[in-house]
């Protein structure tokens, strides 16, 4: 077994759904683990420079036309055909060739800075930053148009993965262990029929992680600090942040497919889709992918949500492999219009669920933000009394730019007069590769405090009360970590690692 950097997993955020998560009981929806599957390899591939040709600005191709992406269990028999035929004919590219299956892992290895002892992307990952949603809207638009180039029908258009239906949360059967199916790869620790929505354990603790998919159409609510992360920066004090969708649902669906070896020893590897090194190589990733691109798009469309304006945002440019194999860079401005320039639109977007309001509309209450990092204002206390609150039709806590120490699984605690309670749990890997974070990477948390459909809506008043009390402290504490945990059940425990946010708001509608 190799460790080390250079066997960086992905991360998984369960903050954004873990409170919620508590709004029904967890064994309703845990799943058996499921059977490991023959080892890939557990050495990091090597990967290199992906050209060194100078990349041609891209342009909308005249053959551009609008066409829906479908769910993987939607397609029709002949959309499935002509998909899997794709992907027979570029896994049989040779693998210099950047169309490639292997060509498309080696660049998302290079991008990812994963390449042990081998070159790393100048610009830095395009991970735990906003650099995140429209790197991989890019990579997915260039990927799918290869494929439309090997079947010849530029139509073609990649599948995606609904997870966040209950009923759609198995391995679909098009990516399933089927005879001659270039879909399938066979690392992948979950299989056909299998529920990626599963306990994940902690082997060294024995404590189990769970995220309710289903819940990510809350996410819609996020604003985009908090949904698709923020800037790098080269202020030291100022690491970079990603978002929620990032170290959520991205994060967990790909260790629950791949399987964590990594850091549990359980199994011989990792399987492709846990690795960023070789995640790129299973079909299975584009359609995850694909998942996490309509959740954006479904954000996007959502009330008054609006992607940065920010210069900085809408000029980041990276180059890609088109279906020529020609390298071409792409800017954010120019992908901003998707349907026009890009060409595709998703076949059901995701929807939030509607936010309840009191039955007497004249006793609803204004949206109020609450800074908890504000010096402490009696009033403000007073007026957000926890009996107040539990009137409130729903409520949010956003936590911005929340710097972890280092790897391992920790827990996001709120230590006060009232008590100690839970907000979510945040797993951390190494960054691995070429070139390593020199900071401790952040997180942005949203989530909600109370359930959408809970009618009268209430609220758990010690929980609003430890949030609003001068005398909190928010906390780390490891979960991963060999022998005792550091919380104990007197209420003056040591808890861990006291950290401050740079933004910590409750947000009351």
């Amino acid at each position: 077994m190799v460790h080390g950097t250079d066997r960086r997993r992905f991360l998984a955020l369960g903050a954004s759904a873990g409170t919620a998560a508590a709004l029904a009981p967890l064994g309703a929806f845990a799943q058996p683990a499921p059977t490991p599957t023959p080892p890939g390899t557990c050495t990091p591939q090597a990967c290199s420079v992906p050209t060194t040709a100078t990349p041609v600005p891209w342009k909308r191709p005249a053959d551009t036309v609008l066409a829906v992406r479908r769910s993987a269990w939607d397609l029709s028999s002949a959309q499935l055909a002509k998909l899997r035929l794709a992907y027979q004919r570029m896994a049989a590219l040779p693998p210099s060739d950047g169309r490639s299956l292997q060509g498309q892992r080696n660049l998302h290895a290079y991008y990812c800075v994963t390449c042990p002892g081998g070159p790393g992307f100048a610009g830095g990952d395009i991970h735990f930053s906003w650099n995140f949603l429209p790197w991989h809207r890019m990579f997915l638009y260039f990927h799918e148009r290869i494929l439309g180039s090997l079947v010849n029908d530029m139509s073609l258009r990649l599948t995606y993965w609904d997870w966040e239906v209950p009923s759609h949360a198995l391995v679909p059967p098009a990516f399933g262990e089927i005879e001659n199916n270039p879909m399938y790869d066979a690392t992948r620790y979950l299989q056909l029929g299998q529920s990626v929505e599963r306990m994940l354990t902690n082997y060294n603790t024995g404590k189990q992680r769970f995220y309710r998919l289903p819940l990510v159409h809350r996410l819609l609510h996020c604003m985009w600090e908090d949904f698709g992360g923020t800037a790098r920066s080269s202020d030291p004090n100022a690491p970079p942040a990603g978002g929620v969708v990032e170290s959520g649902s991205h994060g967990f669906v790909h260790v629950s497919v791949g399987g964590d070896a990594t850091r549990y020893d359980k199994l011989p590897c990792s399987g492709d889709m846990a690795i960023l090194n070789t995640a790129a190589r299973d079909p299975i990733f584009y359609a995850h992918h694909g998942n996490l691109d309509r959740l954006w798009r479904s954000w996007e469309h959502f009330g008054s949500n609006a992607n940065p304006t920010d210069p900085t945002w809408r000029n980041l440019s990276w180059s890609f492999f088109d279906e020529h194999g020609t390298w071409t860079s792409m800017t954010v401005e120019q992908m901003a219009d998707v349907e026009h320039a890009l060409g595709y639109r998703y076949e059901r977007p995701i929807t939030p669920a509607p936010r309840l309001r009191t039955q007497n509309a004249a006793h609803a209450m204004p949206e109020r933000r609450i800074d908890l990092l504000a010096p402490p204002r009696a009033n403000l206390l007073q007026s957000s009394a926890p009996a107040s609150l539990a009137k409130a039709p729903a409520a949010e806590l956003s936590v911005g730019g929340l710097a972890v120490p280092g790897e391992g699984d920790y827990e996001l605690l709120v230590h006060s007069s009232h008590g100690t309670f839970s907000l979510g749990d945040i797993f951390v890997t190494p960054h691995g590769g070429h070139a390593m974070h020199e900071h401790a990477p952040q997180f942005n948390v949203c989530q909600p405090l109370w359930g959408d459909y809970v009618s009268p809506p209430t609220a758990d008043p010690k929980l609003i009360a430890a949030l609003l009390d001068p005398t909190k402290a928010f906390y780390l504490q490891s979960s991963s970590a060999r022998g005792p945990r550091l919380l104990g059940a007197a209420a003056g425990a040591e808890l861990g690692t006291r950290v401050r946010p740079k933004r910590a708001e409750l947000v009351l509608q």
